[in-house]
């Protein structure tokens, strides 16, 4: 018998780093996590002037929450 494997969305693992670091820490507010998700999930067409500059900055700022948390 193999165990089953549960996976969770981007969008919920953003909402569980929120919880995890708590406000003040976790960088992105909810229009920077809606964004990500967009473009993580391919509903944001590649191409569209500012959004790779943006999904690029709001990642790094959450990298850099979390290495510093």
């Amino acid at each position: 018998m193999t165990p089953d494997i549960r996976t969770i969305g981007f969008a919920q693992v953003l909402d569980r780093l929120e919880k995890l670091l708590g406000k003040p820490t976790f960088p992105l507010d909810q229009r920077d996590k809606d964004k990500l998700v967009q473009i993580r999930n391919g509903s944001v067409h590649v191409g569209v002037r500012g959004v790779s500059a943006t999904a690029l900055q709001d990642s790094l700022r959450l990298c850099a929450a979390l290495l510093t948390a």
